[in-house]
Formats: C-alpha cells, sequence, structure tokens
C-alpha cells in the first residue's frame, strides 16, 4: 500500500512536470501567435498603402494617355512651338512616371516577399535547427524576464548559447534586436 501511495505521488509529480512543460508551450505559443499577428497586421497596411500608391500611379497613367491623344490631335490641326515645349515637358513626365513606377514595383515585389516569407522568419530563417531555436528562446526569454538591457542580454547570450549560435545571432543583430523588442513587448 506505501508502495502504491509512493508510486501515485511519483506519477503526480511527472504528470504536473508534463503540464508545467506543456503550459510553457502553449504560453510560447501564443507569443508566436501574437507577434505573428501583430507582423500580419502591419503587412497588411503596407500592401493598401501600396496599392493606393498603384492605383494612383495608374490613374496619372490614364491621364498622361489623355493628354498625349489631346495633344497629338492639336499638332495634326495646328502645329506650333507651345505644343513642342508641352509635348518635351510631357516627355519628361512620362519619364518620372516610369521611375515612379519601377520604385513601386520594387516595393511592391519585396512586399510580397515578406507575405510569403514562413512563420519562422526573422532570425529563426538563419537558425536551421529546432533545438537551437528553442535554446535562443529560452534565454531570450530567461533574460527578458530578468529585465535586462540589450547589451546584456547580447553578453547573456554570448555566455548561453554555443559559438556557432552565438555567431549566426552576433551576424544578424537586427533581427534578433526585433525578436528581443517583440519578447521585451509582451
Amino acid at each position: 500500500m506505501i508502495q502504491e501511495i509512493s508510486q501515485l505521488r511519483e506519477n503526480s509529480i511527472q504528470l504536473e512536470e508534463k503540464i508545467k512543460s506543456l503550459e510553457n508551450d502553449l504560453q510560447s505559443l501564443n507569443q508566436n501567435y501574437s507577434a505573428l499577428t501583430s507582423e500580419n497586421a502591419t503587412l497588411k497596411v503596407k500592401f493598401e498603402e501600396l496599392e493606393q500608391a498603384v492605383q494612383s500611379l495608374s490613374s496619372f497613367e490614364k491621364e498622361r494617355e489623355s493628354v498625349i491623344a489631346d495633344l497629338s490631335a492639336k499638332i495634326e490641326t495646328q502645329p506650333d512651338n507651345d505644343l513642342k515645349g508641352q509635348l518635351l515637358e510631357l516627355s519628361h513626365l512620362q519619364k518620372e512616371a516610369q521611375k515612379g513606377i519601377s520604385s513601386f514595383s520594387e516595393r511592391l515585389d519585396a512586399l510580397e516577399k515578406s507575405l510569403k516569407q514562413s512563420p519562422t522568419a526573422g532570425i529563426f530563417s538563419y537558425i536551421e535547427s529546432r533545438e537551437d531555436q528553442n535554446q535562443f528562446i529560452k534565454f531570450v526569454e530567461e533574460a527578458v524576464s530578468q529585465d535586462m538591457t540589450y547589451s546584456q542580454i547580447d553578453t547573456f547570450l554570448t555566455e548561453k548559447l554555443n559559438p556557432e549560435l552565438d555567431q549566426i545571432i552576433k551576424e544578424h543583430p537586427a533581427l534578433t534586436k526585433t525578436y528581443i523588442r517583440n519578447k521585451k513587448r509582451k
């Protein structure tokens, strides 16, 4: 009977440890979900801004085509020097518009790439091993819970992480700081 009670206590302790582990995993998942939700909202706002810019450029393009048609008609009926000046100005405006369209196209491409990134984007796209990712998360959470500064966290991570992982973190300071900043916000 005493042995059974002892076994039940041991099982209870093991279950409590598993529950705590699952709770920690759930908390980590919730934090990751919150960070991704926030990042997704930011990207949606940027995407909407770019869509508005594209619509504006599209409207400008229609207006430009209309002006070209009007000027072409005027040239056929009454060629003069004013029209030539207007055509030169229009040509200049067209070049500027093309530059703007190219710039917006590049921004749209960059936004599209960032939207297609996996949920483990950011610093985790450089940390291949799931074990290293978990270790990094664990030590960052530990440092954040101790209200360390970014500099202190950097030193702390250097002490705790293996040299290869620490090198990855050092090579991508902005991504590391972004991850830490997100953890501090929670």
